[in-house]
């Protein structure tokens, strides 16, 4: 299994379909702002958009469950051995799909 590595599936992908046939967004962007990531969702589906009551429940909800994680600090060490590893698939992610998308980029 390849947990975070995003450019093994997304390779995989892009070897059966076009790139024009695949919706790829960060889970970043959605935090920040549900609607619009929702909204890009269904522009690429070519489907109308949610109601705007149900739309509001939605993104009510997800801000809910988001305000219920927390994260806890990591130790330095072990943040450097994740960064080494993921350096490649990062790298090769934002080869495939766009450098905003390369995480090696941003502290």
């Amino acid at each position: 299994m390849f947990i975070g590595t995003y450019s093994v599936y997304i390779e995989d992908f892009l070897r059966l379909f076009p790139r024009n046939q695949i919706f790829i967004s960060k889970l970043e962007d959605r935090r920040q702002n549900m609607t619009a990531a929702l909204e890009d969702i269904f522009s690429f589906l070519d489907i109308e958009p949610m109601d705007v009551e149900v739309m509001r429940r939605v993104v009510h909800l997800e801000k809910r469950a988001k305000d219920t994680q927390g994260v806890a600090d990591m130790y330095t060490k072990t943040k450097q051995l994740l960064e080494d590893f993921f350096k490649p698939f990062n790298e090769r992610l934002g080869e495939l799909i766009g450098q905003e998308y390369n995480y090696n980029l941003y502290p």
